[in-house]
């Protein structure tokens, strides 16, 4: 059975960058791809139907079983038919769902940039993926970062454009902690409530929780678990909410709010090379501490930590944890 592919558009420019190659190659219909040669060489860069990225190489003899790849997938295609050529025994690699796309391509690009060959075999693309395993495991570690502070940003901005000015010193030193990080994300003493913020590109409501002291309530405090569901490509950069907070808050509360930053990390806060937007399927929910599903915990046990998904939990939506506030 033949893999239909059709060709991207084409890019005024030497084909050596892998992450503009990607960008530049448009969506294809259902079940095909679109693909460019990479340095008119046999190394082909994929786009799937959706949205994922790619690489292949044809005129495989492959003598050995490849090792399983975390995020991974690879296949083997006889025949793979192009609009003007018919590309035989490829090996084709694709990242699932849990790398985003723009990430595996710059690391395809860090690799194959001091990589440049006209012809790839087996062993060239093994070595290759062993080297972007390593590069998409510290780069999505960076990635996760960044999707946390996005969240934590969101939910600053959300709290400023519905609260009086008056609260606007309130809202940022509610954010983290003038003595270093803070457990709790936000802590807005006024209103003796605690937010933890959780942010995910994952199309369900996953989220990591690394400490129990994170959902636990405080005295005095009621405390919220709030899920961001975001979908990255599109939107605003940590960098251009950061500054969006900045014309809110003004230049009294300017200096205090990038005390706050230098806290969190600038590198994190000024990042530009990705943008999100909130996943319109998935609206941000509050969740009460007292909710979150945790883990049962027996003596001798120090630390624990773990992933859960708030499908099927009691929340409350943006208005309502707004009159919780109360800082209009």
């Amino acid at each position: 059975m033949k893999n239909y592919v059709k060709h991207g558009k084409k890019i005024n420019m030497m084909k050596t960058n892998i992450d503009s190659i990607f960008h530049n190659l448009r969506i294809p219909s259902s079940n095909n791809y679109t693909c460019e040669k990479f340095n008119n060489s046999n190394l082909w860069i994929v786009k799937d139907d959706d949205g994922r990225c790619g690489i292949l190489i044809d005129n495989v003899i492959n003598n050995k079983k490849f090792k399983d790849y975390k995020n991974l997938e690879i296949e083997e295609i006889k025949s793979l038919s192009t609009d003007s050529i018919v590309l035989n025994n490829v090996l084709m690699v694709r990242h699932n769902d849990s790398i985003i796309p723009k990430l595996f391509s710059e690391s395809l690009n860090t690799y194959f940039s001091i990589n440049l060959k006209k012809k790839y075999d087996i062993k060239d693309l093994q070595n290759a993926l062993d080297e972007i395993e390593a590069i998409t495991k510290s780069s999505r570690d960076k990635l996760n970062e960044i999707v946390g502070v996005w969240g934590e940003f969101y939910i600053i901005h959300f709290l400023l454009i519905n609260s009086s000015s008056n609260f606007h010193k309130h809202i940022i030193n509610s954010w983290e902690s003038p003595d270093g990080r803070s457990l709790i994300d936000l802590t807005l003493n006024v209103s003796k409530i605690n937010i933890e913020v959780k942010t995910t590109t994952s199309d369900n409501r996953i989220h990591h929780i690394s400490t129990l002291n994170q959902v636990q309530q405080t005295e005095g405090f009621n405390g919220f678990l709030a899920s961001i569901c975001i979908k990255e490509g599109e939107g605003l950069s940590c960098y251009e909410l950061k500054n969006n907070i900045n014309k809110i808050i003004g230049n009294e509360n300017a200096m205090l709010f990038n005390q706050r930053v230098k806290i969190r990390g600038e590198s994190l806060c000024n990042n530009t090379n990705f943008s999100f937007v909130i996943n319109n399927e998935k609206k941000p929910k509050y969740f009460k501490f007292s909710d979150v599903p945790k883990p049962t915990i027996v003596d001798d046990i120090l630390k624990v930590e773990w992933d859960l998904i708030l499908e099927n939990v009691d929340f409350i939506n943006e208005h309502e944890i707004l009159e919780k506030i109360n800082l209009s």
